[in-house]
C-alpha cells in the first residue's frame, strides 16, 4: 500500500494521472487516501467523482494533514466557505502548517483579499518553500504591480528552483521552467520594458533549444498582443522567423489565429506541446 506521504508527493507534483491510478491501487481506503482519490479526481475534472469519495468522510475524524486536502477539493469543486472553514480550524491546532497557510492564502485570493493572501502565502514559503507557492506570489506581484518586489522574489525563486528542480518528473520540470521564463517575461511587459525582455530573449535564444524558443516567443507575442501592441508582437515574430523560419511561420499562424478568434486565454506553451496555462486570480489559485 502506498504510503500518503508518497500520495501526497504526487498532488504537490501534480501527477494526478499517477495518484488516481495509486490510489485505486490501495483500495480500500484510508480516509487520507480517500480524500486525496477526491483531489485527484476534482482536479482532473471529474467534479462528480470527488463529490462521491467525500459522501462517506465526517470531517471530525480526519487528521490535520487530510483536513487541509479536504479544504483543497472543496476550493476545486467552487466551495471556498467551506474550504475556508476546515482550513481556519484546522490552524487552530496546526498554526504552523505550511500548506494550510498555503491553502488559506489560496482562499483569500479567490476572495480578492490580495493583501491577507500575500501575508499567508509568504508565511507558507518561510516554513516550507514550495515552487507552487513562490510561483502564485509572482504573479500576485505582477497582478498588483509591486515589481521590485517581484524581481527580488524571482531572483530567490530560481535560486530555490535551481536546487529543487532534480527531485521534479522531467515533465513537471519543463513546466515551472516556462512558467519562471514567462513570469520574467511577465515582469517585463508590466514594467513596459520591452528592451530588457528583448535584450532578456535574445540571451535566451543562445540556451534554450530551437523549440523552447520559440515557444517562449510565441507566449511573448501573444503577451504584446493582448496589451494592444500589435505592431511590437510582430516585430518580435519577424525577428523570430528570421533565424528559425519553420518553426516561426508555424507560431506566426498560429498567434495571427489567436488574434482573429479574441482569444483571453493565457499560455506559456511548454516545449512539450501542451499548454502550460497560467490561472487567472480567481480560479484554481492554490498551490
Amino acid at each position: 500500500m502506498n504510503s500518503l506521504p508518497l500520495l501526497r508527493r504526487l498532488a504537490e507534483q501534480r501527477q494526478f494521472e499517477s495518484l488516481l491510478e495509486a490510489c485505486d491501487a490501495a483500495a480500500p481506503h484510508n480516509p487520507g487516501e480517500q480524500v486525496l482519490l477526491a483531489l485527484a479526481y476534482a482536479h482532473l475534472g471529474e467534479a462528480q467523482a470527488a463529490r462521491d469519495c467525500l459522501e462517506s468522510l465526517d470531517p471530525k475524524e480526519l487528521d490535520v494533514d487530510a483536513r487541509v486536502d479536504l479544504a483543497a477539493v472543496q476550493l476545486l469543486l467552487g466551495n471556498v466557505d467551506e474550504a475556508m472553514r476546515l482550513l481556519e480550524a484546522a490552524r487552530a491546532e496546526a498554526p504552523g502548517h505550511a500548506l494550510l497557510l498555503a491553502r488559506l492564502g489560496a482562499c483569500r485570493w479567490q476572495q480578492q483579499d490580495l493583501a491577507a493572501a500575500q501575508a499567508l502565502y509568504e508565511q507558507s514559503l518561510a516554513l516550507q518553500p514550495r515552487i507552487l507557492v513562490f510561483e502564485q506570489l509572482l504573479r500576485m506581484h505582477v497582478q498588483r504591480g509591486a515589481l521590485e518586489q517581484g524581481e527580488l522574489l524571482l531572483t530567490r525563486t530560481e535560486a530555490f528552483w535551481e536546487m529543487e528542480r532534480a527531485q521534479w518528473p522531467q515533465s513537471q520540470a519543463l513546466w515551472h521552467d516556462q512558467q519562471l521564463r514567462g513570469l520574467r517575461l511577465e515582469l517585463c511587459l508590466a514594467a513596459d520594458d520591452l528592451a530588457a525582455a528583448d535584450a532578456w530573449l535574445d540571451r535566451q535564444q543562445a540556451q534554450l533549444s530551437e523549440q523552447d524558443w520559440c515557444a517562449l516567443l510565441q507566449g511573448y507575442a501573444l503577451r504584446l498582443a493582448e496589451r494592444g501592441q500589435h505592431a511590437a508582437a510582430e516585430d518580435a515574430l519577424r525577428r523570430g522567423s528570421s533565424t528559425i523560419r519553420s518553426s516561426c511561420r508555424c507560431t506566426s499562424s498560429w498567434l495571427s489565429w489567436q488574434w482573429c478568434r479574441g482569444a483571453r486565454a493565457r499560455p506559456w506553451p511548454c516545449c512539450t506541446g501542451r499548454c502550460a496555462w497560467l490561472p487567472s486570480p480567481r480560479r484554481n489559485a492554490w498551490c
